[in-house]
């Protein structure tokens, strides 16, 4: 979609939208609005030192969310990744890559999967 619109495609956006149904969500509109949208961030006490352990880095657990999919949280620190500090906090792509294989065997089991058409 992004591609058609920077070669200059004008879009039906009411033709593309029809059929599903959205609700507005009013934002704020300045940057120093009181109001926060984003996820809280975990307290200390929701990861263990079993969770932080090296060991454990890369894998996930499973949180409740009102979602149909199941989801993931993953607890990445300089206490189990201490490589972290070498690159300013910056997480490895080969992280993202082992993060996903956990999540697939958790939901599959063992099974084999490829990667095609990564983009970053």
């Amino acid at each position: 979609m992004a591609k058609l619109i920077c070669l200059g495609m004008n879009i039906n956006w009411h033709s593309f939208y029809e059929g599903y149904s959205y609700y507005k969500i009013i934002l704020p509109n300045y940057p120093f609005a009181k109001t926060k949208h984003w996820i809280t961030q975990p307290d200390a006490g929701s990861f263990n030192e079993t969770d932080l352990k090296l060991s454990n880095a890369l894998k996930g657990k499973e949180i409740s969310l009102p979602y149909r999919h199941k989801q993931y949280e993953y607890a990445l620190s300089y206490k189990n990744l201490p490589e972290l500090m070498d690159n300013s906090g910056v997480v490895h792509v080969g992280y993202y890559i082992e993060m996903l294989a956990d999540t697939i065997r958790n939901l599959y089991g063992n099974v084999k999967f490829s990667l095609k058409n990564m983009d970053f």
